[in-house]
């Protein structure tokens, strides 16, 4: 699909504005009257599962039935992927809560273990692509976005396949950090962030990895092409040493260029 124009910077401007109010409501889940920051949450248990009913030599059809199953949202455990909005994971939770507790005697904490033991939260490509899908929705250019991404099957564009490589090369450009502005995407191995703006530039994220976990915000501050990201990480290298070795890259897409 062709590109229209690219975004100018008003546009882009609004765009941010729309992409940070939804990313304020994975930060602000609303579930009883309890103010929830999602969790992260990435559906790797399926997989493990489903080696694990090959291994015990359970008939194809039936793996594929588990399967279809699990993709209709109709298993009790590891709803939406983690790629779930925030209205889907709000609804979720509190039918779980509804069922199963007295909603006058929960707490914060407790909602965040439960959300993590019945697989609802967010993980990082379904937190950038969700906040992206609803900006560019806003602004009735949500096919020129999802026809941009470098989909493996060109005719399953939806937010259970948009992994962080649907980001990457033929979606995106490299570029330096000091060309770095709003809606631009921070990639490394297995991880994606995205820079929006409110006052300063800021790092949105979802990530088991950082203080804090889950979905979470922090300041990027950019001086003579080099940055300094203000996260804490509690696995591997902190950012601003991935950047210097060449794991951590900025890129734009080109939607956006």
């Amino acid at each position: 699909m062709p590109l229209e124009r690219c975004i100018d910077e008003g546009r882009r401007s609004e765009l941010n504005k729309f992409a940070l109010q939804e990313f304020q409501r994975y930060q602000n889940l609303n579930v009883l009257g309890h103010l929830i920051n999602c969790p992260y949450y990435i559906d790797t248990p399926v997989s493990q599962i489903i080696d694990q009913m090959r291994e015990s030599n359970i008939p194809e059809e039936l793996i594929a039935n588990f399967y279809n199953l699990h993709k209709r949202d109709a298993s009790r455990f590891g709803r939406y992927s983690g790629k779930g909005t925030p209205s889907e994971i709000e609804d979720s939770i509190k039918l779980f809560l509804q069922t199963s507790f007295d909603p006058s005697s929960v707490t914060n904490e407790g909602i965040v273990q439960l959300m993590k033991l019945k697989g609802l939260g967010v993980d990082c490509s379904g937190l950038v692509f969700n906040i992206l899908l609803v900006a560019t929705s806003k602004i009735g250019r949500a096919d020129e976005f999802l026809g941009s991404l470098a989909w493996s099957d060109s005719s399953k564009k939806h937010v259970r396949r948009a992994g962080t490589i649907v980001f990457g090369e033929a979606a995106s450009m490299v570029i330096q950090p000091d060309e770095v502005r709003e809606l631009d995407l921070i990639l490394m191995p297995k991880h994606i962030a995205i820079v929006l703006k409110e006052n300063s530039l800021l790092v949105c994220q979802s990530s088991p990895w950082t203080i804090p976990d889950g979905v979470s915000v922090s300041n990027l501050n950019i001086a003579n092409n080099s940055p300094k990201f203000d996260l804490q990480t509690t696995m591997g290298k902190n950012w601003n040493q991935k950047f210097l070795d060449g794991e951590l890259s900025f890129r734009r897409l080109k939607m956006f260029a």
